[in-house]
This record gives C-alpha cells, sequence and structure tokens, in this order.
C-alpha cells in the first residue's frame, strides 16, 4: 500500500534505533537500524529496483497483471520470490512489490545490524531482538492510530497492509486496513492485497479470516472498517 502523507512513520514503530528514510523514484522506505546505513541501503534499493524493471521491460504484463504471471526467464531473485507470493495469493505479482523490496533491503542490511526494520509504504520487514510495538494506520477510521500490534523478538517477519480507502494502489475492496502478520513479508504483501480485495463491509469479515487462515504462512489477520474490528490468529493487540 503506498500511502502519500508519510507523518504516520514518526509515530508507529516503538525502538531505541536509529531512523533514516532512502528514496529512488517511486520507491520511499523508512528504516530503522542500529546505525545510519543510508549508503548501504540505497545501493540495494538500486539494484532490486533494476531487477524488477528490467523483467517488466521484458514482459509488460509484469507490471499490469492483476492475475500470476509466469516471468521471462533470466529471472532475478525479487521477481522470482514476487512471482510465487502471487501464485499463492492468486494476485498479479506486483502486488508483492512493496513487501519485495521491504525484504530484499532488509535481508541486505542484517549483515550490518543486528536490529532492522524497513517500512514501504505501509508494508515492514522486521528482524529485532526485542519485542516491538506497531502503530495501525487505518485512514478515517476511529481506530486509526489507536491499536498497536506487538511484534516479538523475530527474525525476517512481515506486517503488510492493504487498504480500499487509503493511498492509490489498486483494490476492489473498502476496507480502512487489512494487515496480516506473516513469516514472509513477500507472502504477507500479496495476501493483504487479495484479502482486501473481499472486504466490502463488516459482514464479509468472517469469509475473508476463513480465506487467510488456510495460508501456512500467516501468522494473524486484522481487519477494519470505520469502528468496526475484527482479528484473528497469533496476534497481540494493544491500545497506544
Amino acid at each position: 500500500m503506498i500511502i502519500k502523507n508519510k507523518t504516520y512513520r514518526y509515530s508507529n514503530i516503538s525502538s531505541n534505533l536509529i531512523s533514516f528514510e532512502v528514496c529512488s523514484e517511486e520507491t520511499d522506505l523508512w528504516i530503522r537500524a542500529n546505525e545510519d546505513l543510508t549508503d548501504i541501503a540505497m545501493d540495494l534499493v538500486l539494484t532490486c529496483r533494476k531487477q524488477i524493471r528490467d523483467q517488466i521491460q521484458k514482459n509488460p504484463s509484469f507490471l499490469s497483471s492483476f492475475i500470476p504471471v509466469a516471468p521471462v526467464f533470466p529471472i532475478a531473485p525479487i521477481v522470482h520470490e514476487m512471482s510465487i507470493a502471487a501464485n499463492i495469493a492468486q494476485t498479479g505479482p506486483m502486488a508483492a512489490v512493496a513487501g519485495a523490496v521491504a525484504t530484499y533491503v532488509g535481508k541486505g542490511l542484517e549483515a550490518f545490524s543486528q536490529n532492522v526494520i524497513v517500512e514501504n509504504g505501509g508494508d515492514l520487514y522486521i528482524t529485532s531482538q526485542t519485542p516491538i510495538t506497531i502503530g495501525v494506520y487505518a485512514g478515517e477510521s476511529v481506530l486509526s492510530n489507536k491499536i498497536g500490534i506487538t511484534i516479538p523478538a523475530c527474525q525476517g517477519i512481515g506486517v503488510c497492509t492493504s487498504s480500499g480507502t487509503v493511498g492509490h494502489s489498486y483494490s476492489r475492496g473498502k476496507a480502512d486496513a487489512v494487515c496480516v502478520v506473516a513469516n514472509n513479508p513477500i507472502v504477507a504483501d500479496a495476501i493483504a492485497t487479495q484479502l482486501g480485495n473481499y472486504v466490502q463491509t463488516p459482514k464479509d469479515f468472517s469469509h475473508v479470516m476463513e480465506m487467510g487462515k488456510k495460508n501456512s504462512h500467516v501468522q494473524g489477520i486484522l481487519l477494519i472498517i470505520k469502528d468496526q474490528m475484527a482479528v484473528w490468529g497469533d496476534i497481540q493487540l494493544v491500545s497506544i
């Protein structure tokens, strides 16, 4: 999910790490680590963006399709992971692009920092030696930034959010937030998009939860529409 107003970034994640931003064209990352790794993060961003761009040039449907697309060889690592996530969620591969970029950068930074949090338009890659709390941004919902998700110490967890009311990423649904916690951030991004497409009203919560439960990668799901909320799985909510 791409969000133009980034002010939510500065209150949404609790930790005692150094924060820095890395931007290149559409990519706008907010990163926390044990030290400022801006230059290294920028190199990683440029590399993964080139891999995705090269695939799109060879295979334009990789950019535009709303269903899985077979990548054209040679297949770069990030393209391969996006294609796998798209097949799992039955979405287009670009449904996983934010989570994929966050993951690529996050894994690269782990060689230099024990703690790495990469946020890309509401999608997060998290490696943390201690528990952290992430605020949930849900646009105009009365619940927006009022609740948080506590994540225990973890290695490479994904917390990804899709919305039908926030940002310009395409969704067929009307949820203010569909948040998915998963052991694979790229899959979490695609699954959040998939589930978000099916949320029109709170009456859809139960059906959408059942869809999400079927995926073995998914650890927890949070759905928000206006003042209504539903939660499932191994997910700890807190008031913030």
